[in-house]
């Protein structure tokens, strides 16, 4: 875990990159940053991980 947060937002003229994190890891966050900037489209197996958590953190709100 890279305990990072990125968010992006745009204006007519401009495109905004906004990230926030540990020192430590901002080579590692840049890294993937870039990679997803570079190669936007997610495979089967990233999208994969992706969905897992966030199926498992809905079920457990659905329950309370």
């Amino acid at each position: 875990r890279l305990n990072a947060t990125c968010r992006v937002s745009a204006s007519q003229n401009y495109l905004y990159i906004t990230m926030e994190g540990y020192e430590e890891t901002l080579p590692q966050a840049c890294q993937l940053l870039a990679r997803q900037i570079l190669m936007p489209k997610l495979g089967e197996k990233q999208l994969s991980r992706i969905k897992g958590p966030c199926w498992a953190a809905a079920n457990n709100v659905r329950r309370m």
